[in-house]
């Protein structure tokens, strides 16, 4: 869940799996020199979230009180919802999203750990994790034939792995880069950023490999420089709006969620006026 100061003494909160549709309008908005990106690249994007449901649907305190945001948790516990993510769209046999979610999750769970500051058991499920999402994106014909890991009895043919990255200017690592800039925009979005900033290395950027991001003041939306888009892009999103104070157990939490409803909201992610 992605928590944000509303008003003066409000919480706006948005779901990890809301989080990830915004992330897709701004791929499905995105136009590079080559035009439009393909549709599993896009898939890849829109549903890199969804394995968050079940924790979506139960959210949690922090230490404080406080509605617990993706960053505070435990690293170790955001392995469970990758790996669902992962294997949602290996059941739906959308190979190519899912080996872009698996290198996508093997690269935040990398930034993540501190090997030196880490448990001996939190890098040891590192390990483990990193290990199963390089199979997954290597060659998942072998964990079929693992009798421990009938989650994975599906093979994938190396031939639908590649064919997304063989037109001009595509490339594995592109793709995964464009995922990870669509992710990186839709959490300034939603969450409490302010200030400005500079996103290295997009492609598909007609001019340059730099997008300046910024935001002032408490709106939900963001300005960028140069705009990835054909014009301006205006959408909503959905949230919960709470009350901003400290909140003495998970129920309680989750009861003063269910007392209100959703708030469509309004953003706008333009280029400098």
């Amino acid at each position: 869940m992605i928590r944000r100061p509303w008003n003066e003494d409000k919480w706006l909160l948005v779901t990890m799996e809301e989080h990830a549709r915004v992330a897709s309008l701004i791929a499905a908005a995105w136009v590079g020199p080559n035009g439009k990106l393909p549709e599993e690249v896009l898939l890849a994007v829109a549903r890199h979230e969804s394995g968050w449901r079940d924790e979506d649907s139960s959210p949690r305190i922090n230490a404080e009180g406080a509605p617990l945001a993706y960053q505070e948790i435990d690293v170790a516990q955001s392995f469970g919802p990758w790996r669902r993510s992962v294997r949602l769209l290996l059941d739906d046999k959308r190979f190519y999203a899912a080996r872009l979610s698996a290198m996508f999750y093997s690269e935040q769970a990398r930034a993540s750990v501190n090997l030196v500051k880490s448990s001996p058991r939190t890098v040891a499920a590192l390990g483990q994790f990193l290990g199963e999402m390089k199979m997954i994106a290597r060659r998942t014909e072998e964990l079929a034939r693992e009798e421990t890991r009938p989650e994975f009895s599906r093979a994938i043919d190396e031939r639908d792995l590649m064919k997304f990255a063989q037109a001009p200017g595509q490339s594995v690592a592109a793709h995964l880069r464009f995922m990870q800039v669509c992710h990186e925009l839709a959490l300034l979005l939603c969450g409490p950023f302010q200030g400005e900033l500079d996103i290295p290395n997009v492609p598909f950027l007609a001019e340059g490999d730099t997008l300046h991001v910024s935001r002032l003041g408490d709106k939900v939306g963001l300005t960028v420089s140069p705009l990835p888009f054909r014009k301006n892009l205006r959408d909503h999103l959905s949230a919960v709006i709470i009350p901003r104070r400290l909140y003495k157990s998970d129920e309680e939490l989750r009861l003063t969620i269910g007392e209100v409803s959703n708030k469509t909201i309004e953003f706008h992610i333009g280029s400098p006026q």
